[in-house]
């Protein structure tokens, strides 16, 4: 019987990255098999609250034989009793995870939380949505702090606020995404002090209230390093052709327009029946089109269609089109479709 080279087996299975029900029943057939087979099986891992424990002894075993090729761990409900050290799981055990989002998690102290995610020094994106903090003294984890993050990404509420402060603002990366739960004083500070660091900023205002607060401080002109920026509540649609600016968003270009930013992405929101003299967009428009975005190479627009040959997607496209003749000739302006939530 013919056997295949193991490079060539290793290339066909490599093709099957989509298939989870193929690569398992590859894992089944071959030993020679099961480790490509599992590296596309095991490339992130999902671990609602119930499963948590099963999963760390699992880690333990030494049965275990995937574990050290997990690149992605996505964890739900965590919550520790204030009197017990949160149970994590020990690095040498998953020495390639790149990638850990934590979800829905409580933590009783600063520390706790740090603690805990100094368990996981490979991870270069780190996620936090919904993690709620509280700020029970605790032993001091600053100098410990090894991580090197490439990216992360915060929900920002006041437990946060105060863990960022508590590690002297020193957790960063040149890519920041940040949904603002709540606007907390202090985070303008805690954005000046990545200064040259940070490249790319996803700022997600729930409310057009939060972008005009924000705007208010003289922040982003500090972000000497920042090449793209995304903001949201910004563009409103509010009729068929009617597209309403919020006025904060001129204040906020303002600072940035003698940057050296390349990227601005702009997540748009359906209004129907705010009137366009509430916001009117010429005065961003005239700062878009303007020499001071020296370095501009492309202006994003994403809305709540589903494609942006929709209606409502081709009509905004039009409109933003006529709204910035030049960056539109200059093929710099780009639609496409987005759900926004």
């Amino acid at each position: 019987m013919a056997r295949l080279p193991p490079e060539v087996a290793d290339l066909v299975i490599d093709n099957l990255r989509g298939d989870l029900a193929t690569l398992r029943t590859c894992g089944l057939v071959s030993h020679n098999w099961l480790a490509t087979s599992r590296y596309h099986l095991y490339d992130a891992v999902y671990l609602p609250h119930r499963n948590i424990d099963t999963f760390l002894d699992l880690l333990q075993s030494p049965c275990n034989t995937f574990a050290f090729r997990l690149r992605g761990l996505y964890v739900a409900a965590f919550q520790y009793a204030p009197d017990l050290p949160p149970r994590g799981v020990d690095s040498p055990h998953l020495p390639f995870l790149d990638f850990f989002a934590l979800y829905s998690a409580q933590f009783y102290s600063y520390d706790k939380l740090t603690a805990f995610l100094l368990q996981f020094p490979s991870v270069k994106t780190l996620k936090l949505v919904h993690v709620t903090c509280g700020a029970e003294p605790g032993p001091s984890q600053k100098a410990m702090l090894p991580f090197h993050f490439n990216a992360l990404e915060f929900t920002l509420n006041p437990g946060i606020m105060g863990w960022l402060k508590s590690l002297d603002f020193s957790l960063g990366a040149p890519c920041l995404i940040v949904d603002f739960a709540q606007l907390e004083s202090g985070f303008g500070d805690y954005l000046k002090s990545q200064g040259k660091v940070l490249c790319q900023l996803t700022l997600k205002f729930r409310a057009e209230s939060q972008l005009s607060i924000f705007s208010e401080q003289p922040v982003l002109q500090s972000l000497a390093g920042l090449r793209s920026l995304t903001i949201t509540h910004c563009f409103t649609i509010s009729g068929e052709d009617h597209i309403r600016v919020a006025p904060a968003l001129v204040r906020l270009l303002r600072q940035l327009a003698c940057s050296q930013l390349e990227q601005l992405v702009f997540i748009a929101a359906l209004a129907p029946g705010i009137e366009l003299a509430s916001g009117s967009p010429s005065d961003a428009a005239e700062l878009l089109e303007g020499v001071e975005f020296a370095s501009l190479t492309r202006i994003e627009f994403y809305g709540p269609w589903d494609s942006r040959d929709d209606i409502l997607g081709r009509q905004f496209k039009s409109a933003i089109s006529a709204l910035l003749p030049v960056q539109a000739a200059r093929g710099v302006v780009h639609v496409g479709a987005h759900r926004y939530e």
